[in-house]
């Protein structure tokens, strides 16, 4: 499954973007190799390719009218050599941009964790009414932001929700998430001029 239904393409336009991958992380579930995804995206025609943190973010950049087709390959690689179903959610660098520089409300409570961007992987099904809470209160989802949801993290007794989970069963679409602090070195990190090197 593929996220290609939102983006616009220019067949001649070079563009910069992440691709969010789900449930591959660097502990002992799905674990994949930084030059594995890497390769999963120059083999797949990326002219350039770089990850950040172990938790399935992949910084490439490619011809907007040749992204279709890389990320059928590169979903394609998933499935056959790692066995992932998951979507592969993909923004451009500028929207991730456009994204950071609205910021985020400030909290100041103790329990406070931080804030959670959930990337919808296409259209909601539904939109409720936000601001909205779990259960248990450790989830806070405050807003929606085109297709991306902010939630704000809170332990409670010990223990802090998924936002993932709360914002698929919320808005019916699968998804995946990522800290507001990656987001955030993404765009600090990648928005600029492309790296060789690995960098985490």
């Amino acid at each position: 499954m593929l996220t290609l239904n939102r983006l616009v393409y220019m067949s001649k336009a070079s563009c910069r973007y992440v691709a969010f991958l789900r449930a591959v992380n660097g502990g002992q579930i799905n674990t994949i190799l930084k030059d594995d995804l890497r390769s999963l995206f120059t083999e797949s025609g990326a002219g350039w390719a770089e990850t950040y943190i172990g938790s399935g973010n992949v910084v490439f950049e490619c011809l907007s009218g040749k992204l279709v087709g890389i990320l059928e390959r590169a979903h394609d690689r998933l499935r056959r050599r790692h066995k992932i179903e998951q979507p592969i959610i993909v923004r451009t660098m500028a929207e991730l941009a456009v994204l950071c520089e609205a910021g985020i409300p400030p909290i100041e409570r103790p329990d406070y964790i931080g804030v959670v961007a959930t990337f919808l992987s296409t259209q909601a099904r539904t939109v409720p009414v936000l601001p909205l809470s779990s259960h248990r209160g450790d989830i806070c989802v405050f807003e929606l932001r085109n297709d991306v949801v902010l939630s704000q993290r809170f332990k409670v007794h010990g223990n802090a929700g998924d936002a993932n989970a709360l914002t698929e069963r919320l808005f019916g679409v699968p998804s995946t998430s990522r800290s507001w602090n990656t987001v955030q070195g993404l765009v600090r990190k990648f928005s600029v001029s492309p790296t060789t090197k690995g960098n985490g």
